[in-house]
């Protein structure tokens, strides 16, 4: 047992990190450098290569098969102490966030990353639930942190709604699993499932509660009506957050879902998994895309082109497959770095417009010219626009879909593309097109050299991620397969 707490540096680095940022605050008396984001980013350099360090070499299970450590986890871990950095960094330089207020934001996001690193390693649904509880307690707050603004209480109190319904219906199917299974351990209810099959009765209510607990998470149809809201109401940091890390938590549950129940092959077929798979999946992509059309503030038309998205990524949990499930990984880190691009912009945008309609953009002038190339290359990456560099992950995953399930995926893909580059026209035209007879807002286009490096940082994985698809695929598909228990 203690062998195993080894494992757990990059957790303990963590909470060393949050008393660092605790005693930093105790100790400030108004000096001019404050450490809280630089001991927060410290923090997370270190707990990410602590993580690549103590990594087995084969997939391992600790504390009594509680945790596990595979090449899921390792990719989780990553992709949310990356976020955890960027979301630090927009904060920094958004007044959204009062520097006075910064040490508690940065702080609960740290703390709610070190619950997202046992989510994505837990095959303890006990565990699992309580860190579930404990990321979404904090993002309530984290949603409603500008307490001035209506629009911000809006957000946290239907965050909370959303997120407590979800929660008991997360709880209802655990407590229905282990009714039946007499086990709430993910690697113990494999080897049930060998011997002792649930019937489709039985696993169609399962699966039925716990598919909806999880669409709350993606924020996918018909638990999507808090998306918009939060995403535009939230500061601007805490929404980047919330679009990344929920569905990235949503994602690795049904990753671990799906695994364990390969004990029981023919249980997805009994509860018709493919087909409600692919009328969410739908739904989804198509409302999303086709709402982002009549929106006319740029943080709500992103929140739905963020649930088009999260439709069609649903299409690769319809058969999981290596392949499928791999193309999702490439999908999320895609996403990651186009969506903490753009989340960026926009809130040095709203900082010096002290707005978000998209009219109200017009009047941006001519010396943003690098933060207006910018936003649309990483928009256009997001949505998978070719020649942009997220178009190749896009096209891995609907290649995988297509084979296993015909054509007609592709149609529905490109509908929904269609609509979204219609929308993201609206917001380029109005950058373009600029009023001139409007003065410009003072500091626009003053980008400091920082951020500009960071801004090209961001870009490059996503530019290496096509140039070297072949190296991504094998990477993802090393990751996905130790997993497949």
């Amino acid at each position: 047992m203690m062998g195993d707490a080894f494992f757990l540096l990059p957790e303990l680095i963590l909470v060393l990190t949050l008393c660092g940022i605790v005693v930093s605050e105790w100790t400030y008396y108004g000096e001019r450098l404050r450490l809280v984001s630089g001991i927060a980013w410290a923090g997370i350099l270190l707990a990410g290569i602590q993580a690549l360090w103590v990594f087995p070499h084969e997939p391992k299970l600790i504390f009594n098969n509680h945790l596990s450590l595979d090449g899921l986890t390792l990719f989780f871990k990553m992709f949310f102490l990356a976020l955890a950095a960027f979301v630090i960094v927009v904060a920094h330089r958004s007044d959204e966030i009062a520097a006075s207020r910064r040490a508690e934001f940065v702080g609960m996001v740290v703390a709610a990353t070190l619950a997202l690193s046992f989510v994505c390693s837990s095959t303890d649904l006990l565990l699992m639930y309580l860190s579930i509880q404990f990321i979404q307690f904090l993002a309530y707050f984290m949603t409603g942190y500008s307490k001035q603004s209506v629009a911000s209480a809006e957000a946290a109190m239907k965050f909370l709604i959303f997120s407590m319904v979800a929660s008991l219906f997360f709880l209802f199917s655990v407590a229905i699993l282990f009714s039946a299974a007499k086990t709430v351990n993910l690697v113990d209810l494999q080897k049930v499932l060998t011997t002792q099959a649930l019937s489709p009765e039985m696993g169609l209510i399962i699966f039925g509660l716990l598919f909806l607990s999880l669409l709350f998470f993606l924020g996918a149809f018909p638990m999507h009506l808090w998306l918009a809201d939060v995403l535009h109401g939230s500061p601007t940091p805490s929404s980047l957050f919330v679009c990344l890390a929920i569905p990235g938590l949503g994602f690795a549950i049904a990753f671990r879902f799906l695994s364990a129940i390969r004990g029981q092959p023919g249980l997805l077929e009994s509860v018709h998994w493919k087909e409600m798979v692919g009328f969410v999946a739908s739904v989804t992509m198509l409302f999303g895309a086709l709402m982002a059309l009549k929106q006319t503030r740029v943080r709500r038309l992103l929140a739905f082109l963020v649930m088009s998205r999260m439709g069609f990524l649903l299409l690769g949990l319809m058969t999981p497959s290596e392949r499928t499930l791999a193309s999702l990984l490439i999908n999320l880190l895609t996403d990651l770095f186009a969506l903490s691009g753009v989340y960026l912009i926009i809130s040095r945008f709203i900082d010096l417009m002290d707005s978000d309609e998209i009219d109200d953009w017009k009047r941006i002038p001519n010396q943003a010219r690098f933060e207006k190339i910018v936003l649309l290359v990483f928009l256009g990456s997001f949505m998978g626009f070719p020649p942009f560099p997220g178009f190749l992950s896009r096209f891995f995953l609907m290649s995988a879909v297509v084979e296993q399930h015909g054509y007609y995926w592709i149609v529905l893909w490109l509908f929904s593309s269609v609509a979204g580059l219609i929308a993201c026209a609206r917001v380029a035209n109005a950058m373009v097109v600029t009023d001139g007879s409007s003065r410009a807002p003072r500091g626009m286009g003053a980008l400091r050299v920082a951020e500009k490096l960071f801004l090209v940082a961001l870009f490059v994985p996503l530019l290496w991620c096509s140039l070297f698809s072949e190296k991504v695929i094998l990477w993802a598909r090393s990751s996905v397969a130790p997993i497949l228990w």
